[in-house]
């Protein structure tokens, strides 16, 4: 599982990807979105809003973004799953989560593998007494990716 180097390079390459993955769907839905009632309601008024409803559907099939989702999803879905169980074990009651606290296996899943911005993991999982909630959730993730590599990923999934 971690042919990446470590925790951290496994964690940032799943991350990398969901991102990906949102972009690729953000793109799928403007295409969509212009396809849609815009082009529904140009066609209304005079008949030639179909063609250009149909132009944003046609560029959708033709740029092959949704077959691209679909094959990133394949190889990515995997990868989460497999790090999803180092943070809560196969079980859901064990890994990260059990071995450390329930904080840092959620803090790295918002931000690695939901793809989360370092302020929203913040705001879901720091207490509003931090100074600086923050570097408090980075620093929480970098001792769970130490504590990975430390103990190791297949005991952690196993557990």
């Amino acid at each position: 599982m971690l042919g990446y180097g470590g925790a951290r390079e496994l964690f940032e390459a799943i991350r990398a990807d969901v991102l990906e993955m949102a972009g690729l769907e953000r793109s799928i839905e403007d295409i969509e979105t212009q396809a849609g009632p815009h082009g529904q309601m140009t066609g209304s008024i005079g008949g030639s809003g179909a063609h250009d409803g149909m132009r944003g559907i046609d560029r959708l099939v033709d740029s092959g973004l949704r077959e691209e989702l679909e094959r990133m999803r394949a190889k990515v879905n995997p990868e989460i799953e497999r790090a999803t169980d180092v943070l809560y074990g196969r079980s859901g009651r064990g890994g990260v989560a059990r071995a450390r606290s329930t904080a840092d296996a959620d803090i790295l899943c918002g931000y690695y593998l939901q793809g989360m911005s370092w302020p929203q993991v913040a705001a879901a999982h720091a207490d509003s007494d931090k100074t600086s909630p923050n570097i408090w959730c980075r620093m929480r993730a970098k001792r769970a990716l130490e504590f990975i590599d430390r103990v190791g990923a297949p005991t952690l999934a196993d557990s």
